[in-house]
């Protein structure tokens, strides 16, 4: 004879695959503030997914701490960017903090194994609840029907910097989308305060390459040899080194200008880099480019005779604003045009290769 009546099976049944209980019970957390939580979050995710799409981050459950505000898209976008993906945020998802970590179901698991703690892993649209070192909950915020993730199409290999650089621009400089840069759109001065104009990119292209490079060991930044000054970002492959260069044309709000001799300075910088370290096996030199359109196109120039053969041709990237035109494609705005070096004939007496 059956202990449970069918209509006592089918609420049972209910009860135990209710994520909220199940969290709930596990991390010891009352049931409502975990369903709440995962409600807010799903709508949040399904809210904003065209602005975090491709994103990995994760939902940390700080109940009850109280937070500043509500968290929008910005906030997240900033945390990836920033290298501190771990959103702690209280039951109705108001900010409470940041934190390093990774973003991998297996990660969650070991953050919350025995510990009362509920995490909600975040990929692209796809959800994951994640407590008492297990999964138990999974689903995609727009579509609840679709099966979970089998991958990402922004990893690449260094081999493709250019792609890499590409989807960089596409998610994080195009309408300031993970960080500002701007101080002043209308006239395209750049930020200084409070970090240095050189450091936000820096620090932007960074995170991408480190969250992104499939084939890297480990990328690092401003890391110094041989007593040089230091390379801006290093990805370390099982194949050698890879060196990238970062800079800026244009004008700060320090009234800081470089213009087109720039370029060649960068590429003397790699120069330098490749001749004293034998572990190089590529370079690259990143230039964001902050000044008008027109000398963009027409004013980025650059000695071929600094250019080192195994360093790359130097990529401008032309920064988008709402007061320009934004007609010229990604790729186009990544390197010069192949005229652009002849335009540095004048000079030519004075390269390396006519000493």
């Amino acid at each position: 004879m059956d202990q449970f009546l069918p209509e006592q099976i089918n609420v049972l049944s209910q009860v135990l695959n209710d994520p909220a209980i199940v969290a709930g019970a596990v991390a010891g957390v009352s049931s409502a503030h975990v369903r709440r939580f995962i409600d807010l979050a799903i709508r949040f995710v399904k809210t904003n997914h065209a602005h975090i799409v491709g994103r990995h981050f994760v939902f940390s459950l700080a109940i009850d701490r109280s937070g500043g505000v509500i968290l929008t898209h910005r906030e997240v976008l900033n945390a990836t960017a920033a290298g501190t993906p771990i959103v702690a945020v209280n039951q109705t998802l108001q900010l409470v903090g940041f934190d390093r970590g990774d973003t991998r179901v297996t990660d969650a698991e070991q953050r919350t194994a025995g510990a009362p703690r509920i995490e909600l892993v975040v990929h692209g649209t796809y959800i994951y609840c994640v407590a008492g070192g297990k999964v138990v909950f999974e689903q995609d915020a727009v579509q609840p029907e679709k099966q979970p993730p089998v991958g990402i199409a922004f990893y690449k290999p260094i081999g493709d910097f250019d792609g890499l650089l590409k989807d960089h621009f596409e998610q994080d400089l195009s309408r300031e989308k993970s960080f500002r840069f701007w101080k002043s759109k209308p006239d395209r001065i750049l930020l200084a305060t409070p970090e240095k104009t050189e450091k936000l990119f820096q620090r932007a292209l960074y995170n991408w390459l480190d969250r992104y490079v499939a084939d890297k060991l480990r990328v690092v930044a401003e890391t110094r040899e041989f007593g040089q000054d230091p390379t801006d970002v290093l990805v370390i492959t099982a194949r050698g080194d890879h060196v990238v260069e970062v800079k800026w044309l244009g004008e700060n709000e320090n009234g800081t200008r470089y213009d087109e001799k720039r370029i060649t300075e960068g590429l003397r910088q790699v120069h330098e880099y490749i001749t004293n370290d034998p572990k190089i096996v590529q370079a690259h030199v990143v230039l964001y480019d902050a000044r008008s359109e027109e000398k963009h196109r027409n004013n980025s120039a650059f000695d071929t005779g600094c250019k080192h053969a195994f360093c790359s041709d130097p990529k401008l990237v032309f920064l988008p604003s709402e007061t320009v035109s934004q007609r010229a494609t990604v790729d186009a705005s990544l390197t010069p045009s192949p005229r652009k070096p002849k335009r540095a004939k004048p000079s030519k007496k004075r390269t390396s290769r006519k000493k």
